[in-house]
């Protein structure tokens, strides 16, 4: 079988970190050869590296956001909204953030 759409759900989910850095770059690697990749996850740590687009849904299942990871995770409230993060809840950084980080 080879699919030209794949279905996760939470993939990353109590994986220790070395098995899902291994399967981010394995879903990374199918997003490159064509794959359609539909993901659910509430690892945000990952998301712009697995997704071009995100919809964030509320809790009774009903689209309330639309947009790219950074607009996605750049709106604080709407995190809080849909319960992906917690008002104590260090906030992600950017990719161009993490960038800066790596490169120290």
């Amino acid at each position: 079988m080879n699919p030209d759409v794949l279905l996760f759900d939470e993939p990353t989910a109590g994986l220790d970190p070395r098995t899902g850095e291994w399967l981010t770059g394995l879903i990374e690697e199918l997003a490159a050869a064509g794959k359609t990749i539909v993901m659910a996850t509430h690892d945000l740590d990952n998301l712009d590296r697995l997704a071009d687009r995100c919809l964030a849904f509320t809790e009774d299942h009903r689209i309330i956001a639309d947009g790219t990871p950074a607009e996605i995770l750049g709106q604080r409230q709407l995190l809080l909204v849909v319960n992906l993060t917690h008002t104590k809840t260090r906030l992600h950084r950017s990719p161009e953030e993490r960038a800066e980080v790596d490169d120290r």
